[in-house]
Formats: C-alpha cells, sequence, structure tokens
C-alpha cells in the first residue's frame, strides 16, 4: 500500500527560499512546518520516494532492513488539505511516528 510521496515541484525552490531555519520542512512543499502546527508526520521511506504506513515501515525494516527508511517528516496543514490521498499514512501530531 506504499504511496508515491507527492513532492512539490516547487520543492526544492521553497527550501532555498525559505531555509530550515528553526521550523522543519513539509515532506510535500519543503516550507517550514511551525512544531505544533503541522497536520501530522509521514514515515518516508525506499530512500524518499514513498511514503508508508508505520505497519509498512516496520515490515520493510524487518525484511530489507532500515537503509532506505527515513522516518518521520512533518506535512502542513494546507498540503494534507490539497493531498487528501495521503491522510491514510499521516499520523496525527498527538501520536509518536517510528523515526
Amino acid at each position: 500500500m506504499a504511496m508515491t510521496l507527492p513532492t512539490s515541484p516547487h520543492y526544492f525552490k521553497n527550501l532555498e527560499r525559505f531555509g530550515n531555519g528553526d521550523d522543519p520542512p513539509c515532506a510535500i512543499c519543503g516550507k517550514g512546518v511551525k512544531r505544533g502546527n503541522e497536520a501530522g508526520m509521514v514515515h518516508i521511506h525506499g530512500g524518499g520516494g514513498v511514503i508508508v504506513t508505520e505497519e509498512e515501515a516496520r515490515e520493510r525494516n524487518a525484511r530489507d532492513g532500515d537503509g532506505g527508511d527515513l522516518g518521520g517528516f512533518p506535512v502542513g496543514r494546507e498540503c494534507l488539505r490539497n493531498h487528501p490521498e495521503i491522510a491514510p499514512y499521516v499520523v496525527r501530531a498527538h501520536k509518536e511516528a517510528t523515526v
């Protein structure tokens, strides 16, 4: 059930423009996400190309090792609204992502 990460074509431009500063970048658009204001976290795997559920991450790590596991990254609220298809992969902010 892994899904290709729907990265914005402006991801790297946003990283450069907004910088990382104190706010980690959104996994989708690259803009800083203020801590506590994120919609949740997504677990990125496959060296950065896919998002997986926590269960899938555990299965992949057990099967293949964790070399492709990049851990949890925040998703901004606007990006979640614009990409509702990623909702099953989002670990809400009140839960811990496996990092």
